[in-house]
Formats: C-alpha cells, structure tokens, sequence
C-alpha cells in the first residue's frame, strides 16, 4: 500500500508503525490542508481503540 498524495492521510499522525509509504506525489513539506481536530474525541478519544493499520480496509 502507498499513500495518495491527495489523501489527507499525509498528515495523519494514528498509524500504527510507520505508517504507509508516501506517493511519488506526496510533499510532506506542504502545508496541511486539513483542519486540525477541535474536540477530545477527534484529537485523542479515539485512540483508546487504539492505531491504525495501513494494512487495515473496512468490512462489511
């Protein structure tokens, strides 16, 4: 798995590991273009489920 350069994933800091390899397109230097999180939830709640594979896809 590589990470699209247009995927906000770039700047996504819950991978478990390194994380997914960046695109030939990904800039890491670019500014973010994603907003950060604002409530507890969204900056820290969720990872008591714990981080996130780049392996991993939704199931049905």
């Amino acid at each position: 798995m590589v990470l699209d350069g247009a995927s906000s994933g770039l700047w996504f800091d819950g991978w478990k590991g390194r994380g997914p390899p960046l695109g030939r397109y990904a800039d890491a230097n670019r500014e973010p273009e994603v907003a950060s999180p604002r409530t507890w939830l969204l900056s820290k709640g969720w990872r008591r489920i714990g981080l996130v594979d780049p392996a991993e896809v939704p199931g049905g």
